[in-house]
């Protein structure tokens, strides 16, 4: 049911923001652009959706956003912007069976390694990673004349865990012991404070928004204006900005990870107008 209807019947059903605000054509590029690519201006719609995605990097066999019942179409929720605007990226249900069929099947090719986003350090036979040491084990197992992920075999399956911190926490645990867990603290970290890093994507205070951050020396959430908590902890960011740090380590250009974040910032801000809140939430 939540799957068929979302949880409500007035939301989008690709961005989950609500159908007056939709967000989805933010993603399609000008015809121009199409047709300068394509050499084609008579592009079918199917054409232009994939025209409008970046590519992931190479490496990077797809990216999975394994998503809890219960968040499955809440308007708050970052990554169903993900597939919007890059390749081979796909929202999966836990609990749905056809959903559950796909995520088996990606979780047991020895031609693909899985790599979820979680936090500190693994437990058990789940081995925590970082960027630079997944650059260096698969560049071991290439041609070894690059160090680079874009020279790796076997490719990369990316995980992003969609839930609460509970509900995540359980999904995550009852993954196969193979899956690696890749912890992304030192890169938000630099990523948050340091707006020379990646054309300063996270920590451009240019962007033209009605509601302003609060004075903040490091760069906050996206997403922080609509959680409840006051203070949150700097490193909880939301899916989306933690799935763009890990693909930007990985090769994602920064003009389409900040595209990408562009429309987050807009998504954001038409919620909060269309929820009737002037400020930050106290």
């Amino acid at each position: 049911h939540r799957y068929d209807n979302l949880r409500r019947p007035w939301i989008c059903r690709k961005c989950w923001t609500h159908v007056p605000i939709c967000v989805c054509p933010l993603f399609e590029r000008d015809d121009g652009a199409l047709s300068s690519e394509k050499g084609n201006s008579l592009l079918n719609n199917a054409e232009k959706e994939r025209s409008s995605k970046a590519p992931l990097p190479k490496g990077i066999d797809r990216v999975v956003l394994w998503t809890h019942h219960e968040e499955w179409g809440r308007t708050s929720n970052t990554g169903s912007l993900l597939p919007l605007g890059l390749e081979r990226t796909e929202m999966l249900m836990k609990g749905l069976p056809e959903h559950d069929e796909i995520m088996d099947d990606l979780l047991s090719r020895d031609d693909l390694t899985p790599v979820v986003l979680w936090p500190g350090k693994g437990q058990g036979n789940n081995a925590t990673t970082t960027i630079p040491e997944l650059q260096r084990k698969f560049a071991e197992n290439g041609d070894g004349c690059n160090n680079s992920i874009n020279n790796t075999k076997p490719d990369i399956v990316l995980i992003s865990i969609e839930g609460t911190w509970n509900t995540a926490r359980k999904m995550v645990n009852k993954l196969p012991s193979k899956v690696l867990r890749l912890d992304l603290g030192d890169e938000v970290a630099a990523n948050f404070s340091t707006p020379e890093m990646n054309a300063g994507i996270f920590c451009n205070s240019s962007y033209p928004s009605p509601f302003p951050p609060p004075n903040e020396s490091e760069a906050l959430s996206l997403l922080a204006p609509l959680r409840r908590q006051k203070h949150g902890k700097r490193e909880n960011v939301s899916t989306a900005e933690a799935t763009i740090v890990a693909l930007l380590g990985l090769g994602l250009g920064h003009e389409d990870a900040g595209r990408i974040l562009r429309v987050l910032r807009t998504k954001v801000d038409r919620l909060l107008q269309y929820s009737g809140k002037t400020t930050w939430r106290k």
